[in-house]
C-alpha cells in the first residue's frame, strides 16, 4: 500500500473516531452501499452515515485502541489503558 493511500486511511479513521461525518462522507462514493446484520443494504451517504452513528450511539462509552501492527482492533472498556 503506499504512503498516500496510508495517510488516506489514517485520515478516515480519524474523523470517524471523532465522529465528524461530514468528514467521513467526503471519502464516500456518492452511490454507497453497505450491507448492514441490522438493516441489510444501506444506499447512498445520509442513510450510511445515520448507520455510523446509530452504531457509534450502541458503543457510547467504550474506548477503540488502536493494535499493533498485524493485530485486529478490539474494544476495550473506557476506564482500560489502551
Amino acid at each position: 500500500m503506499s504512503e498516500e493511500n496510508v495517510e488516506v486511511v489514517r485520515e478516515a479513521w480519524d474523523a470517524y473516531s471523532r465522529g465528524d461525518y461530514d468528514r467521513i462522507a467526503g471519502f464516500h462514493d456518492p452511490h454507497i452501499v453497505v450491507v448492514t446484520l441490522e438493516d441489510g443494504a444501506v444506499y447512498g451517504n445520509d442513510a450510511v452515515l445515520a448507520n455510523y452513528e446509530r452504531w457509534n450511539e450502541a458503543w457510547e462509552g467504550a474506548a477503540a485502541c488502536t493494535p499493533p501492527q498485524g493485530q485486529a482492533p478490539r474494544r476495550t472498556r473506557p476506564s482500560r489503558v489502551c
